[in-house]
């Protein structure tokens, strides 16, 4: 996908690929490919004073940079919540097609006339392969964090544990963030507890993904203060 971007773009201007490295309505692979094609060209400089000056953007643009990071938001009236919906496909599909070879290889033996009880071995691992697989298809990796008047709800669910926890505005202190060789997190830090991570944003080339993840820090701190000012 990024090659076909990477041709597409080719005949762009320096101006154009800064526009579209700094639009979050266009898909990562094209961000990256527009980035590459900048570098190439040996703007790079460009790419580092066009980033954006998240502060004067309104919440509603400044959320729109999520979707650079996985993540998704609602914002309405009286909540705000940010996102995650990773549904594990790659393993399931691998177990689901796992399954069906061996049923496939069961059916074809019962065709030609074999019906050795051995067979019952592969119909078994095939049928409990494909049950396995399908219900991994259907599990999301499920993480948001919600705000709102009275609080900070924080929900997480995968193939194992599910949980949620609701921080009052009494325990609530503020959000920080926390940058690592790979990504940067938002930390909810509480008066009676250890600080959680609650949004971690991958760190990306000539990305100001520090710079975002602390103003966005900053504007939680101030909605969870009062949600009127957003």
């Amino acid at each position: 996908m990024e090659n076909s971007f990477l041709k597409k773009f080719k005949a762009k201007s320096t101006s154009e690929l800064l526009e579209i490295v700094n639009s979050s309505g266009y898909q990562e692979s094209a961000r990256n490919a527009a980035t590459k094609l900048i570098v190439e060209r040996g703007e790079q400089q460009r790419l580092i004073s066009s980033l954006k000056e998240f502060s004067k953007l309104e919440l509603k643009d400044l959320l729109k940079n999520l979707s650079s990071y996985e993540y998704d938001h609602e914002l309405t009236s009286s909540s705000l919540k940010i996102y995650r919906n990773q549904r594990t496909g790659l393993t399931g599909t691998v177990l689901f097609f796992i399954g069906l070879a061996f049923i496939l290889f069961v059916l074809f033996n019962w065709w030609l006339g074999n019906t050795s009880w051995t067979l019952r071995y592969s119909i078994s691992f095939g049928l409990l392969a494909m049950i396995l697989g399908w219900g991994r298809l259907r599990t999301s990796n499920y993480t948001y964090l919600k705000l709102n008047k009275n609080g900070v709800s924080l929900k997480k669910i995968n193939e194992e544990t599910k949980s949620e926890t609701v921080i009052l505005n009494t325990d609530f202190d503020y959000f920080s963030t926390r940058k690592y060789s790979r990504s940067v997190s938002i930390f909810l830090n509480r008066r009676t507890g250890k600080p959680m991570s609650v949004v971690n944003l991958k760190l990306k080339t000539f990305e100001p993904t520090s710079e975002f993840a602390s103003e966005l820090a900053e504007r939680l701190n101030a909605y969870v203060k009062d949600p009127t000012t957003l």
